[in-house]
This record gives structure tokens, C-alpha cells and sequence, in this order.
């Protein structure tokens, strides 16, 4: 029981000490989460609209801005992992769209 009461207690620690202030940390915390659950249903909006294909092309997409923007916003360093990281998400993001422009190249090609 005891350890449950110090767990609780981490939160309202963490919100004393930011910088900002605790109602400035409260903020952050609920801007997060609303965030988080507007890109989830985003997410799902696209597969359900479109197909998951997208919405994971979509996903890939985005984690390139996400990395870059953690270096420039967060002044994160911007090690090797994130680099490959970066570099494997562009190229299977620049791969998925020049494969279906030949294929869009195929279909104009063969009238159907």
C-alpha cells in the first residue's frame, strides 16, 4: 500500500519543480494528450476514409518532422541512430511514391 501512495505522488513533485510553473506543467500535460488523441483519430479517420496503407505512409511520414523538429525545438543531439533512423523513413517514404507513380506510368500505358 505504501509504494502505491509514493507512485501517486510523482506527478504533483514533477509539476512543483517545472520551470514554468505547475499550472503552465497541468497545460502541457492535457495539450499532450489532446494532441495525441487528435492524431490517433486522425490515424483512424484515414483508415477508415482511405486505407491503412496510407495512414501508414502517413505515420512514416511524419517521423522525419517529429526527429527534426526534437533536434530543433528540444536541442536533442542528433546522433547516428536518428540519422539512419531519418535516412530509412525518407527512403521508404520517397520509395513508396516513385512506386506508384510507375504505376500510375503502367495503367496510362495498357488501355484497359
Amino acid at each position: 500500500m505504501e509504494t502505491a501512495t509514493i507512485n501517486n505522488q510523482k506527478i504533483p513533485r514533477e509539476a512543483k519543480v517545472f520551470q514554468l510553473g505547475e499550472a503552465s506543467y497541468y497545460g502541457v500535460i492535457i495539450g499532450c494528450a489532446l494532441l495525441w488523441q487528435c492524431f490517433f483519430m486522425g490515424a483512424v479517420g484515414v483508415i477508415s476514409c482511405a486505407s491503412s496503407l496510407l495512414s501508414g505512409v502517413l505515420i512514416a511520414a511524419l517521423l522525419p518532422v517529429t526527429e527534426i523538429l526534437a533536434v530543433l525545438i528540444f536541442s536533442e543531439k542528433f546522433q547516428v541512430e536518428k540519422g539512419i533512423a531519418l535516412a530509412l523513413s525518407v527512403w521508404g517514404f520517397i520509395s513508396y511514391f516513385y512506386g506508384e507513380v510507375e504505376e500510375k506510368k503502367k495503367k496510362n500505358r495498357s488501355p484497359e
